[in-house]
């Protein structure tokens, strides 16, 4: 979210971690996440445009920016198992984030709300039969440190890293591309828009849900209720997103999770005795032994 945007979001979701979610999504498509059904629906669009009524795209007084090199990481895919190469390309303004596939032809994939897949576990995006797996740390780290525009290539595989299971990774490539102003075709800078709410806003599925309203500085307070991991439970956090450095050291290092039953229910399909998700499973291991 840009330092300027009036916006105040509000959020209580129990048995997940939204967070994940929410930064990407809002950076992606100017809106709020959804369910994998919504998703799915023909009516998504219209869904999105009633809950979005009272809103506005205005400038921010900062210009879209992109990253000044390129730069890559490889890293195991934590659902699939699958050994990745992931570059990250500077992009023209108003080209926004895009995945590119290109373990065989090069396939993309936009990264728009409509181009969402499933939130099952992990965000996957698609468009026709490409698809792009566990892309919520890498658009958070982009939105968390302003990247507007960037293309993104996967080559070996179609999910993301996971790395260390954080955002941290991707914020120290980013970092080490160095990130400037974005220049459109004619070699001219674009500002940078972003939505501004004027009335309370409210996506919600089942117990969980996710609330917006007008508000003069941008901060995101997220509740969590996860009964079953003792060493989890309730807890509360508040961020404001004052500059990349407050998500660099608040957000970014913050790990995915997950129970230990969902490491059997996928241990076909995930390389869980990798050495890129040791560090995951230690902490499946510690939060099964916590309760």
């Amino acid at each position: 979210l840009p330092q300027n945007h009036t916006v105040c979001v509000c959020v209580f979701v129990l048995h997940r971690m939204l967070l994940r979610l929410l930064l990407p999504a809002l950076a992606s498509s100017h809106a709020f996440p959804t369910s994998s059904f919504l998703a799915s629906n023909g009516a998504l669009s219209l869904y999105f445009r009633r809950c979005f009524q009272g809103t506005s795209r205005e400038q921010t007084g900062q210009v879209q920016q992109t990253l000044w090199k390129p730069v890559s990481r490889r890293g195991i895919g934590l659902h699939s198992g699958e050994d990745a190469v992931l570059r990250l390309m500077p992009a023209l303004a108003g080209k926004g984030r895009v995945f590119a596939c290109c373990s065989q032809k090069e396939e993309i994939v936009p990264v728009l709300m409509s181009s969402v897949r499933s939130t099952t576990l992990s965000t996957c995006l698609g468009v026709g039969t490409a698809i792009v797996r566990t892309v919520e740390h890498l658009l958070s780290a982009l939105e968390g440190l302003g990247v507007d525009n960037c293309r993104i290539e996967i080559e070996g595989g179609n999910e993301v890293p996971i790395l260390d299971g954080s955002a941290m990774p991707w914020v120290e490539a980013i970092e080490e591309a160095g990130i400037c102003a974005a220049v459109n075709d004619a070699g001219n800078e674009v500002p940078r828009r972003a939505v501004v709410i004027h009335k309370p806003l409210q996506v919600s599925m089942g117990d969980s849900f996710v609330a917006a309203f007008p508000s003069s500085q941008s901060r995101i307070t997220y509740g969590i209720d996860f009964a079953q991991v003792h060493a989890i439970g309730s807890q509360w956090f508040s961020f404001i997103h004052c500059d990349s450095l407050a998500f660099k050291v608040e957000i970014a290092p913050a790990r995915t999770f997950g129970i230990f039953e969902q490491v059997r229910l996928n241990s076909y399909g995930m390389l869980a005795l990798s050495k890129e998700v040791h560090w995951t499973m230690l902490w499946f291991v510690a939060w099964k032994r916590a309760g």
